[in-house]
C-alpha cells in the first residue's frame, strides 16, 4: 500500500490534489454541504442508495461490513446510511475542502483523500459506491 500524508488530520493519499479545486470550486461544498438535505435530487438519490446498500448488503452478508463511498464530498450519502446496522463507514474525496464538511457531517466515519484513478486499497471493502464521480474523471 502507497504511503500517505497527513494533513489537517486526515490520511491524504494524493497530497498534491488536496488542494486543487479547478474543477469544482472551493466555496460549493460550504453550498452543497447546506442545500443537500432541502433538495429532491439529493434526498430521492440518497433513498435509492440506501435501500440498495441495505438490500444487497446489509441483509445478504451477515456480520460488520465495510463501506467506502469514493467522491463522498460533505458525507451527505454516508449520512444517510449511517444508522443501518453493521457498516463501517469510509468516505474519500479528492479536495480537502470536501472532507472539512464531511466531517462535521459525520465525525465517526472514516474520511481519506485520494484520487479516485489510483486507489491504494485492494479487498478492503465490500462495496464500494461513486455516486456523480465517474463523468468528473477525464480518463474513466
Amino acid at each position: 500500500m502507497p504511503g500517505y500524508e497527513v494533513i489537517e488530520d486526515i490520511k491524504c493519499y494524493a497530497p498534491h490534489l488536496a488542494f486543487q479545486n479547478e474543477d469544482f470550486p472551493s466555496e460549493g461544498f460550504e453550498k452543497l454541504y447546506a442545500a443537500e438535505s432541502k433538495n429532491f435530487w439529493f434526498v430521492s438519490r440518497n433513498n435509492v442508495i440506501r435501500y440498495l446498500v441495505k438490500k444487497y448488503l446489509i441483509e445478504k452478508q451477515a456480520g460488520r461490513k465495510k463501506f467506502l463511498e469514493i467522491g463522498c464530498g460533505t458525507a451527505f450519502v454516508l449520512k444517510g446510511l449511517s444508522d443501518l446496522p453493521d457498516l463501517e463507514l469510509s468516505g474519500a474525496e479528492i479536495y480537502l475542502q470536501g472532507l472539512k464538511y464531511a466531517k462535521l457531517r459525520l465525525p465517526h466515519a472514516n474520511f481519506i483523500q485520494l484520487d479516485a484513478t489510483d486507489l491504494p486499497f485492494k479487498n478492503e471493502f465490500d462495496a464500494i459506491g461513486a455516486f456523480d464521480v465517474v463523468e468528473h474523471i477525464e480518463s474513466d
